[in-house]
């Protein structure tokens, strides 16, 4: 009966909150520098916005296709739970890249 989880005599078992405050605090971080709007907002800035979400959403569909694939048992939710943070990781990675570095390699 569920009374009796609650009337045991064992000893309660600690929790770390850790992995979940690291998983807030980095989603919460993404999400803040992916919808943060630039000084200038321009056209092409939101075409860049445009392709990188784009990129982020297909490469993240090929990953996930491939690890599911491979990852069979207890690694597949380890996949899904890093398959959480790609989209916003691939996502930001590609704007600022394009938005900040592939100008600075053009002009050479």
């Amino acid at each position: 009966m569920w009374i009796d989880q609650f009337m045991s005599n064992q000893t309660p078992v600690a929790l770390s909150l850790v992995d979940e405050l690291i998983c807030l605090v980095l989603l919460t971080g993404l999400l803040l520098l992916t919808f943060s709007r630039e000084k200038t907002e321009d056209e092409w800035i939101q075409r860049v916005r445009l392709e990188s979400l784009q990129w982020a959403v297909l490469v993240n569909s090929l990953l996930l296709m491939a690890f599911i694939i491979e990852a069979h048992g207890t690694p597949f939710l380890s996949v899904m739970v890093y398959n959480m943070f790609t989209p916003l990781l691939i996502f930001v990675a590609r704007f600022y890249y394009v938005l900040h570095l592939k100008p600075l390699f053009s002009k050479n």
